[in-house]
């Protein structure tokens, strides 16, 4: 990430604090603020694996700076609890998650947003299962919706945007493994092709390898048929 010379954002304020504090700040308190300083100048984009790349320390320590600095600079203010909440709808919005059955699945990499759901969730004798993967939350709709009610969303239409969402997805039916393996087999075939043939020539063997499938189809039924 290329940043130009003096188009940081907060830098005066991050020099002020690191003076007004110098001699009182350990190693580890320099760490969180020079992160909060990158996050808050673009870096905030970047997953845990590419800040571990950029800054070359271990994914595991940019886990842990991400965590201490959300406690160290809470979004949302004082309210950091409205902003979760805020978070939450956005995130069904997007449609970034999956659901299976009854259960939802997202992604979620900020810890705090994870430690909000689940403490709210707890509250009332729920949870949210993390076991598979500690980014990834897996809880049942149901919890879902009580996680909505508690936010208190003051729009009907968000609301019922979100609803959608989710019964949207409940009604998609999921691709199975073979069938995705499948598509991406065929686009690396197609990318391949690409390379040493003419986009006509492709149109050509696709269309040559569709009529050959069908009468191999056709011979089959037929065969079916004799039996």
């Amino acid at each position: 990430m290329t940043v130009t010379p003096g188009a940081w954002k907060e830098v005066e304020q991050f020099v002020q604090d690191c003076f007004a504090k110098f001699g009182s700040m350990n190693k580890n308190n320099y760490e969180v603020a020079l992160f909060h300083l990158l996050l808050r100048n673009g870096f905030d984009t970047c997953s845990d694996f590419e800040l571990s790349l950029k800054l070359q320390i271990p994914e595991s320590k940019v886990k842990r700076l991400r965590y201490e600095e959300s406690l160290v600079y809470p979004r949302g203010g004082t309210d950091a609890n409205l902003y979760y909440q805020e978070q939450l709808a956005i995130l069904l919005l997007s449609r970034k998650y999956r659901m299976h059955n009854d259960r939802i699945q997202f992604a979620i990499a900020d810890k705090h947003f994870r430690l909000y759901i689940s403490d709210a969730l707890m509250r009332d004798g729920r949870f949210a299962d993390t076991s598979f993967n500690t980014n990834i939350v897996v809880i049942s709709v149901a919890d879902l919706l009580y996680l909505l009610e508690k936010a208190n969303i003051k729009s009907a239409e968000t609301m019922k945007a979100i609803r959608k969402s989710i019964e949207d997805g409940n009604k998609e039916e999921e691709k199975t493994v073979a069938g995705a393996l499948q598509d991406l087999t065929d686009e690396m075939l197609r990318e391949m092709l690409r390379k040493v043939v003419s986009d006509k020539m492709i149109d050509k063997l696709e269309g040559f390898a569709k009529l050959l499938k069908e009468k191999i189809e056709k011979r089959k039924t037929n065969k079916q048929k004799k039996l």
